[in-house]
């Protein structure tokens, strides 16, 4: 079984206006699969897709950011800064600087403060990438 999407809560002037809210997962496919059959109601069906990370992803990568912080000699928070610097989602701070519209916080490291993006704000793509440059941290080839 595939999970295509999966619906949000409606607010009750919602409910009333038979407005349903559906979160898809990057495929339109939920949305044929839920209307087949239903094509003679009259529903309006609000979609938005969602392409952040998984909690299973958010869970290995802080399992691999406190095994390399072991190695390493940091704490966990240490870990995730250094492997974040690296491998992440950042923004320099400095003349110019401009804050990203997403969650995150500021990071000293190396002498230089950069602005870190939450990894509760990162695509799927983004923490791929994190936990690829974690991998490669652990294996020692960074």
């Amino acid at each position: 079984m595939t999970v295509l999407g999966r619906f949000q809560r409606s607010s009750k002037a919602e409910k009333a206006n038979r407005i349903i809210r559906m979160q898809v997962n990057g495929t339109i496919e939920a949305l044929r699969s839920y209307v087949n059959g239903h094509e003679d109601d009259l529903y309006r069906l609000d979609i938005t897709y969602h392409n952040k990370r998984s909690l299973p992803q958010n869970a290995r990568f802080h399992a691999m950011a406190m095994e390399y912080g072991k190695e390493a000699g940091y704490t966990l928070d240490e870990a995730k800064s250094v492997l974040k610097h690296q491998f992440g989602v950042v923004v320099p701070f400095g003349e110019g600087f401009v804050p990203p519209d997403r969650e995150g916080r500021f990071v000293q490291l190396y002498g230089e403060i950069e602005f870190q993006v939450s990894t509760a704000e990162y695509s799927t793509a983004e923490m791929s990438k994190l936990m690829d440059g974690a991998e490669m941290a652990l294996a020692g080839a960074v």
